[in-house]
């Protein structure tokens, strides 16, 4: 909390993904101009060394020489600014991500535990938010996602959004929005995820949108009129 309080981290933190992403393109834009303007400057210098000139075509080339010199410095220093600012947002992301996934990781354990009926009850989260679970034929080895069943997926997406909700809001209870998110799952884990849901809707509001009529044992319906 101390670091991410720090002045330069609060700026980088209020840095949407747009500007973000125009701060890269500008970036970018101001190396190819640097690169430019660098390449003018040394061509100037050349033709003031080689070429026989009149004076007043030297005061000419050493104007434009100067103005191109200022001109680098000034997208040097923009260069410098955007290179610093760059390097803070990468700093606060992985800080963040790195606070984070210490407790991110058990707790989608959790709640993919429940999911899955105990076969898979330990996740690891890495700074790249890249997930992997513990093979429970083998457990000192780790599955990716890719291997796991579309199912599996959605119960492993959804237990790490319930777990991160836990993370950004450890002292309130949001609602939870779900639409149709149960389509995948086998009739056992459809089971335990109605029965989570039932728990979670306890402390915190649920609403599910289906089509579906499985659902129409547990929770208050609304039942929308057709079109």
């Amino acid at each position: 909390q101390e670091i991410l309080d720090q002045p330069e981290l609060v700026m980088a933190a209020s840095i949407t993904p747009l500007e973000n992403n125009q701060l890269v393109a500008e970036t970018k834009a101001l190396s190819e101009e640097r690169a430019t303007l660098k390449e003018k400057a040394q061509r100037l210098r050349i033709n003031l060394e080689n070429q026989p000139i009149s004076a007043e075509d030297l005061l000419q080339a050493e104007e434009g020489l100067e103005a191109a010199t200022e001109a680098y410095q000034r997208a040097q220093d923009r260069m410098a600014v955007y290179e610093l600012t760059y390097e803070v947002l990468n700093e606060a992301r992985t800080l963040t991500l790195k606070g984070a996934q210490e407790r991110l990781g058990p707790q989608t354990g959790v709640y993919l535990g429940r999911l899955t009926r105990g076969r898979y009850q330990q996740a690891w989260i890495d700074t790249d938010l890249k997930i992997e679970l513990q093979d429970p034929s083998e457990p000192s080895r780790r599955i990716q996602t890719s291997r796991l069943s579309r199912g599996a997926q959605d119960q492993l997406y959804m237990a790490a959004r319930l777990a991160l909700v836990d993370l950004l809001y450890p002292n309130t209870r949001p609602p939870v929005l779900l639409d149709d998110p149960f389509v995948h799952f086998d009739p056992q884990r459809l089971a335990a995820a109605i029965e989570m849901c039932c728990d979670l809707a306890e402390e915190r509001q649920i609403l599910l949108f289906t089509c579906s009529d499985a659902y129409n044992h547990v929770g208050h319906h609304i039942q929308m009129p057709p079109l």
